[in-house]
């Protein structure tokens, strides 16, 4: 018998499946890696048979950093005011609700013929501030040849490859040194709470040791996954 409850373990898979996107998107700093690599590992985690990721700078048309399972037929065009405003209040649509509405038909066109390749897909926006930046399009299963149902992963993965992109765009900061602590130590050798917590959760259950890292999120979860727990 478990210690949690399925919903509890349903929210901790797709936390793990978020952890996996962003430990493969750490180490790179190439947009066009970010790109290809992020899109890669959401195919993995989602099992669909096509994709493709479109990235614009500022005011520029969106262009298309990397695809897979469909044709590259055009690349992508200016993406008007009315089909911008359409997609970042929708928060995600697909290509059949597009079709169905004017302003999701100049979207369509504005990411070129690549759309016109799949029968259905899902269209979620990679917006900062209001603006959008770029667009995740995810086609269907490639075992089922459905679309993908609609979750909160889909749109949190989404997220976290615009903030990765955002991130291979911005220019590299130098890091100040860190001042010595009493004694000749670093900020960084002390130990936290926040640590020490963590290790004591992973120690009472060994399952949650997959979760690997130190971060206050990571920390929340496990603790709310214990009190839901006992």
């Amino acid at each position: 018998m478990e210690w949690f409850s399925t919903e509890t373990a349903h929210e901790l898979h797709e936390l793990r499946c978020l952890h996996e996107l962003a430990r493969q998107l750490l180490p790179l700093r190439d947009r066009d890696e970010v790109a290809r690599d992020g899109l890669l590992c959401v195919a993995g985690i989602t099992g669909i048979g096509a994709g493709a990721v479109f990235w614009r700078s500022g005011q520029e048309p969106l262009q298309l950093l990397s695809h897979f399972g469909v044709p590259h037929r055009t690349d992508a065009t200016a993406v008007d005011a009315e089909a911008e405003r359409f997609l970042v209040v929708e928060g995600g649509t697909t290509i059949e609700a597009c079709r169905r509405r004017a302003a999701g038909r100049t979207l369509l066109q504005a990411l070129g013929g690549l759309t016109s390749e799949i029968n259905d897909a899902w269209i979620l926006p990679l917006a900062h501030e209001a603006q959008l930046r770029g667009v995740l399009l995810l086609g269907p299963s490639l075992v089922t040849g459905a679309l993908l149902p609609e979750t909160a992963l889909l749109t949190d993965l989404a997220e976290t490859l615009r903030l990765a992109l955002m991130g291979a765009e911005a220019p590299a900061r130098l890091k100040a040194p860190m001042a010595s602590e009493p004694g000749g130590r670093q900020p960084w050798q002390q130990a936290s709470a926040g640590s020490q917590r963590l290790a004591a959760l992973r120690s009472q259950y060994p399952i949650t040791r997959d979760l690997v890292g130190e971060s206050d999120t990571i920390l929340a979860v496990l603790e709310e996954v214990v009190t839901l727990a006992e």
